[in-house]
């Protein structure tokens, strides 16, 4: 981008816009700014799927390597997964649990 571009690109510029609404904006441009999608979900509740999403992920993948390694150690999980080792015990503890039953 040459400075050209930069200038004029500043010239532009104004600071009453920066609090604009996005209907004043999409009335002063002329289009519809449609507002962001999250499948219907408010901002919180898309934000908790994601992290109920996340964590699915993170002990499906604990569960499946303490199938194949039962006596590993939490840190060499962690390492291997990517993961702290909070997180690993957490599901560490969960699966030894669900597989003796005990609660």
């Amino acid at each position: 981008m040459g400075t050209g571009e930069i200038s004029k690109a500043m010239g532009g510029y104004s600071s009453r816009f920066v609090t604009v609404t996005s209907a004043k904006l999409s009335e002063y441009l002329g289009i519809e700014l449609k507002k962001a999608k999250r499948n219907g979900l408010s901002q919180k509740e898309h934000l908790e799927k994601i992290a109920a999403e996340k964590s699915a992920h993170k002990r499906q993948l604990v569960f499946d390597f303490l199938e194949k390694d039962p006596e590993a150690t939490q840190r060499k999980m962690a390492t291997i997964l990517g993961m702290s080792t909070t997180t690993v015990r957490k599901y560490k503890k969960e699966y030894f649990m669900t597989r003796t039953g005990s609660e």
